[in-house]
C-alpha cells in the first residue's frame, strides 16, 4: 500500500495557512538590511537637503476692489452710458487682470528685475537683492531675445575679474559674447560678503514675467460677495517678493487709473472732434438757408403769399378789362368794314379811351353828319358829297388802321398780364415746396444747434471728471513676509524621505518578486503541483560534494538523514528498493542529491550502491574523487562483467558507485539494451539499495526508459535555480503517474531566510530557528558577505 508523502509526514492544509503570515516574514526577512539601509539613506539625504537647502518664504498682501466707477457723472446719463461704458469688474476679471503678463511686466520693468546678482557660498549662493555691491549697466544686447549669465569675482573696490587674466574697472565698458557692458559701484561696495564671487544674470523680460506669474497666486479671501483679493507667492529673497506685490498693487492701481483716463481722453478727444465737425456742419447749413432764399426769392413765405394772391387778383382784373377792349376793337372794325354802315356814324363811348382814335372817329362821324345834312340839300352825285364820300372813305381808313393798332397793343398788354399772371400762380403753387424745404433746413439747423451746445457742456464735464479720477482699489494689507521659512518643512521633509526611504526598496523588492521566475519558497511548489514534498536539503557552505558522513554533526547532514528517514514512508513493505533521482534539467543537483542519500543509506549498515546513468553527463565518480574506470557503457557493450562494475567509495563503508564509462554516441538506444535488466536483476541480489542517478526528464527520455526497475523517484527542484514554469511538467509527470512514486526534494536552500518550509529552516534552520539548538550541530564556516554583516546588526544569532 502506497501512502501519500503528505499524510505520512502529517502535513494538513490548515496548518500550512496557518504559517502564511509568518512564511512571508521570514521569507523577505532577509531584505530587512536593506530597507533599513535605504531609510537611513533616505534620512541623510534628507538632512542633506535641510542643511544645504536655501530657505523659502511666503509673502502676502490683500487689495479691496469696489464696484463703484461712476467717475463723478451720474449713472443715469445716457450720454456717459453710451461713451464711457459700464466699469463694473466682478471678481474673477479683477483676479485675471492682477495675474495678467502685461501688469506683472511692468512689475519687472518698475524694479528692473531683469538683472539677478548672486554671491556664491561655501554651502550655498544668496542672491544680493538691493545689496549688490555692483550693478550692471546694459550698454548693448548682441541677441537680446535670450537669457544669460557670467561669473565675476570682486577683486577690490575698484576692480572686477571677469575671466582668468581679464580685469576691468568700475564705470569702463567692456565686451564679451552677449553684448557690451559696463559695472556701476553701489555704496554696499564695503558690507561683508561670503565670497567675492558673484553669478551676474541678465534674464530677458519675458522669462522674468514667467517665473513671477507661476510664482503668484490671486484668489479671493472669502467666496461669495467678497470683493477682498488675496496675492501672495513663495520666494527665496522675502525682500524682493514684497517688493513685488506692493509694486503689482500700485501697477494695477495706475493701470485702473489709466484705463478710465483712456476711456475720458478718448471721450474728450470724441467730443473736441465733433464739436469741431458740428462748427463746420453749422456753417453750411446757415449757408445753405442763404442761398436758398437768395435762389428762391423766399424771404417771408406767408407776406410773399398774400402779395401773391393780391397780383393774381390784379391781372386777372386787367386781363379781363384788356379783353374787352379788344373785343370792342373787333367790333368797331367789323361795324366800320360793314359797308351798310359806310355812311353811318361810329358808336363813341364804349369804353375805349385812345385819342388819336377817338380824335379819328369824332371827325369822322362829323363828316358823316355834314353829309347828311347837305344831302338833305342836294344830291349824292354832288361833287360836294363826292368829295366828302372820299374825305369819309380815307377816314374810315386812318380808323381801321388805328383800330389795327391799338388792338395790337392791347393784344401785348393781354399776353403782358398772363404772363404775369402765370408767373404770379407758378409762384403761389411753389411757396408749399419752399416753406417745407425752409422747414426742413431750419430744423437741421436747431439739431446742431443743440447739439453743440451738449456737446460743448459734455467737454467741461469730462475736463472735470478727468481731473478727478481715482482708483477704485484699496491696499488692505501691504506685503509682508513670513516670520519663519514655510520650505524646507523639516517634520514634511523627514516624514517624506522615511517613506520614500521604506517605498522605494519595497517596490524594487515587489518588481524583483515579480520578475522572478525561480522557485523561491515552499508555497510556491505546493500551488504548482500536486506532488508530495519528501525533504528539504540547505546549502552546503564547504563545497564539498560527500557532506554525509558517519562523523558528520553539520545541519545539512542531519537534513539527508531526515530524508532518509521520511523515505521509510514512501518504500513502505519493500525491502530492497530503487530508487530513481531525476529533475527538469542539469543544475539542479542530482548528482549531489544521489551521492549524499546513498551514503545516508549506507550509513544504517545497508549496502548501497549509486549507479551513474546520467550517461551524457556524468558527475559522481568526478565528485567523489574516484578514477574513471570502466562502467556501464562497457558493460553494456559486453566488454567486462556485471561483478566488476561497483567500485566501493573510499571513507563510506556500504556504499558503491557503478560509473558511466566512456560517453557514447547513442545513449538512448543503449538504455533499451536487454543487459539493463539483467545489471538491475545482479544489483538487487547483490545490494540492499539501489540509487539511480539518471538525465534531466525535463530533457530527454533516459527517467522513463528507467523507471520501470525504480521503485519510487524523488525529483529534485533546486531553490532559487528552477523555474516556476517547470512545477507544470512535474505536476503532468506526477498526476499521469509516469514516473514511480514520485516525490520532490528541494534542494540548495539558502539560509537567507527567503525560504519557508516544513523540514528545512522554519522547523531547524541553523538550530531550530536561528536561535535555539545551536550545540545540537556543528557550525559550517559561512562567507559572509557586507548584507550579512548589516543583517547581524540587527538579527540575533
Amino acid at each position: 500500500m502506497n501512502i501519500p508523502a503528505e499524510e505520512a509526514l502529517g502535513f494538513h492544509d490548515e496548518e500550512a495557512k496557518s504559517i502564511d503570515l509568518k512564511d512571508f516574514l521570514i521569507r523577505h526577512l532577509k531584505y530587512l538590511p536593506w530597507i533599513i539601509l535605504s531609510v537611513l539613506v533616505s534620512l541623510f539625504i534628507g538632512y542633506a537637503q535641510l542643511r544645504y537647502a536655501s530657505p523659502v518664504f511666503e509673502v502676502d498682501s490683500s487689495l479691496l476692489t469696489s464696484t463703484d466707477n461712476s467717475q463723478g457723472t451720474s449713472s443715469s446719463d445716457k450720454f456717459q452710458e453710451l461713451f464711457t461704458g459700464g466699469n463694473e469688474q466682478k471678481i474673477k476679471d479683477q483676479i485675471a487682470i492682477i495675474q495678467s503678463r502685461p501688469l506683472v511686466r511692468r512689475v519687472v520693468r518698475a524694479l528692473h528685475l531683469r538683472t539677478v546678482y548672486i554671491n556664491k557660498g561655501n554651502i550655498r549662493s544668496t542672491e544680493m537683492y538691493n545689496n549688490s555691491p555692483m550693478e550692471l549697466e546694459v550698454l548693448s544686447l548682441k541677441d537680446s531675445s535670450i537669457s544669460f549669465s557670467f561669473p565675476v569675482s570682486l577683486l577690490d573696490s575698484g576692480r572686477l575679474s571677469l575671466a582668468p587674466g581679464k580685469v576691468v574697472h568700475f564705470y569702463e565698458p567692456f565686451e564679451n559674447e552677449f553684448g557690451t557692458f559696463r559695472f556701476r559701484k553701489t555704496r554696499f561696495i564695503n558690507i561683508g560678503l561670503q565670497t567675492n564671487e558673484f553669478i551676474v544674470q541678465q534674464s530677458t523680460e519675458d522669462d522674468v514675467t514667467e517665473d513671477i506669474v507661476g510664482a503668484l497666486t490671486v484668489k479671493p479671501v472669502e467666496e461669495g460677495n467678497s470683493n477682498v483679493v488675496a496675492l501672495s507667492m513663495q520666494t527665496n529673497v522675502p525682500e524682493k517678493g514684497v517688493d513685488i506685490l506692493n509694486q503689482l498693487a500700485k501697477e494695477y492701481e495706475n493701470s485702473i487709473i489709466e484705463d478710465k483716463n483712456k476711456t475720458l481722453l478718448n471721450t474728450l478727444r470724441f467730443i473736441s472732434d465733433r464739436l469741431d465737425s458740428l462748427t463746420g456742419e453749422l456753417g453750411g447749413v446757415e449757408g445753405n438757408l442763404q442761398r436758398f432764399r437768395e435762389k428762391s426769392n423766399t424771404i417771408d413765405v406767408e407776406s410773399q403769399s398774400k402779395t401773391y394772391f393780391s397780383g393774381a387778383e390784379e391781372t386777372d382784373k386787367f386781363l379781363t378789362d384788356q379783353e374787352v377792349k379788344i373785343k370792342i376793337l373787333d367790333y368797331l372794325d367789323n361795324y366800320l368794314q360793314d359797308t351798310k354802315n359806310g355812311f353811318r356814324p361810329v358808336p363813341v363811348n364804349l369804353g375805349i379811351i385812345e385819342p388819336v382814335l377817338m380824335g379819328s372817329i369824332t371827325e369822322y362821324n362829323k363828316m358823316q353828319l355834314e353829309r347828311e345834312s347837305n344831302l338833305a340839300t342836294t344830291s349824292a352825285q354832288n361833287p360836294l358829297i363826292k368829295s366828302m364820300d372820299i374825305t369819309i372813305g380815307r377816314l374810315r381808313e386812318d380808323i381801321l388802321e388805328t383800330l389795327h393798332n391799338v388792338r395790337a397793343s392791347y393784344i401785348i398788354a393781354r399776353d403782358n398780364l398772363l404772363k404775369k399772371n402765370r408767373e404770379i400762380r407758378s409762384e403761389l403753387l411753389s411757396l408749399p415746396g419752399k416753406s417745407k424745404q425752409l422747414l426742413e433746413i431750419g430744423r437741421q439747423q436747431k439739431i446742431k444747434e443743440e447739439l453743440y451746445v451738449l456737446l460743448a457742456s459734455k467737454r467741461e464735464e469730462t475736463a472735470i471728471s478727468l481731473a478727478s479720477t481715482i482708483s477704485n482699489i484699496r491696499v488692505v494689507e501691504p506685503a509682508r513676509r513670513s516670520a519663519v521659512p514655510i520650505k524646507p518643512n523639516h517634520r514634511n521633509t523627514y516624514l517624506l524621505c522615511l517613506f520614500a526611504g521604506l517605498l522605494v526598496p519595497v517596490i524594487i523588492i515587489f518588481i524583483f518578486e515579480l520578475l522572478n521566475d525561480k522557485i523561491t519558497t515552499r508555497t510556491e511548489i505546493e500551488r504548482g503541483t500536486a506532488a508530495p514534498i519528501l525533504g528539504e536539503i540547505g546549502h552546503s557552505m564547504d563545497g564539498k560534494v560527500m557532506v554525509t558522513t558517519s562523523n558528520s554533526r553539520k545541519f545539512i547532514a542531519e537534513q539527508f538523514r531526515i530524508l532518509r528517514t521520511n523515505l521509510q514512508y514512501v518504500l513502505t513493505k519493500v525491502d530492497k528498493p530503487t530508487i530513481l533521482i531525476t529533475s527538469s534539467f542539469s543544475g539542479e543537483g542530482k548528482s549531489f542529491i544521489s551521492t549524499n542519500i546513498g551514503a545516508s543509506l549506507a550509513l544504517t549498515g545497508k549496502k548501497t550502491v549509486i549507479l551513474e546513468f546520467d550517461i551524457r553527463k556524468p558527475k559522481i565518480i568526478e565528485g567523489l574523487g574516484i578514477n574513471k574506470s570502466k562502467g556501464i557503457t562497457n558493460y553494456i557493450v559486453g566488454n567486462v562483467k556485471a561483478e566488476s562494475l561497483p567500485v566501493p567509495v573510499e571513507g563510506s563503508d556500504n556504499l558503491y558507485v557503478v560509473p558511466c564509462g566512456p560517453i557514447p554516441p547513442n545513449p538512448a538506444e543503449l538504455l533499451l539494451d536487454p543487459k539493463i535488466e539483467e545489471l538491475f536483476a545482479y544489483l538487487k541480489r547483490t545490494f540492499d539499495v539501489v540509487i539511480i542517478d539518471t538525465a534531466p526528464v525535463g530533457l530527454v527520455s533516459d527517467a522513463m526508459v528507467l523507471c520501470p526497475y525504480a521503485d519510487t523517484t524523488l525529483y529534485i527542484l533546486r531553490h532559487g535555480y528552477t523555474r516556476k514554469k517547470q512545477l507544470r511538467l512535474i505536476d503532468e509527470i506526477y498526476t499521469g503517474k509516469r514516473l514511480p512514486r514520485m516525490a520532490i526534494v528541494i534542494n540548495d536552500i539558502e539560509v537567507a531566510g527567503d525560504y519557508s518550509g516544513y523540514y528545512g529552516y522554519n522547523s531547524y534552520g541553523y538550530g531550530y530557528g536561528f536561535a535555539y539548538g545551536e550545540h545540537y550541530f556543528e557550525k559550517e564556516k559561512r562567507r559572509k558577505s557586507i548584507l550579512s554583516s548589516i543583517r547581524d546588526l540587527f538579527i540575533p544569532k
